[in-house]
């Protein structure tokens, strides 16, 4: 198996094990505060599903580009320059989410932050790259 695909597949492997850790942190919270639906105004509550959500929100698109570039015949470079901010930066921003007192004076998380302009670089550079790659391949 080439290497190429076995860090793509160890990206989404990686970003799956992250959403099953926010969602089972949903399902904890939901136990804990005996919430079936939505979040009932609970801090806890909507921080554990907004960070699944936020989550769900990103992730999809930037490991469809991964695949995609990989697809196109993307090197190891591209799959790193994807795949290690997108990890990274979601493993920052869920634990920005989900770690209380970590907000600055106007409820901003650091972690957070990071986690999102990680998070977004890694899709620019998925966007980037399947394009250099369309406008590069041989038909």
């Amino acid at each position: 198996m080439p290497l190429v695909l076995k860090m793509t597949a160890l990206y989404v492997a990686l970003n799956a094990a992250i959403m099953m850790a926010l969602a089972a942190n949903v399902i904890r919270m939901r136990y804990r505060t005996r919430t079936r639906f939505g979040d009932t105004g609970n801090p806890g509550m909507m921080r554990a599903v907004r960070a699944h959500g936020n989550n769900t929100e990103y992730v999809p698109i930037a490991l469809i580009l991964m695949i995609v570039a990989h697809s196109l015949g993307a090197g190891l470079p591209l799959i790193h320059a994807i795949g290690l901010p997108l990890t990274v930066g979601r493993v920052l921003h869920g634990l920005g989410f989900l770690l209380r007192g970590q907000e600055t004076p106007t409820g901003h998380s650091q972690l957070r932050l990071a986690g999102m302009i990680l998070t977004f670089f890694a899709i620019l550079v998925g966007i980037l790259g399947c394009l250099q790659l369309v406008v590069t391949a041989p038909n």
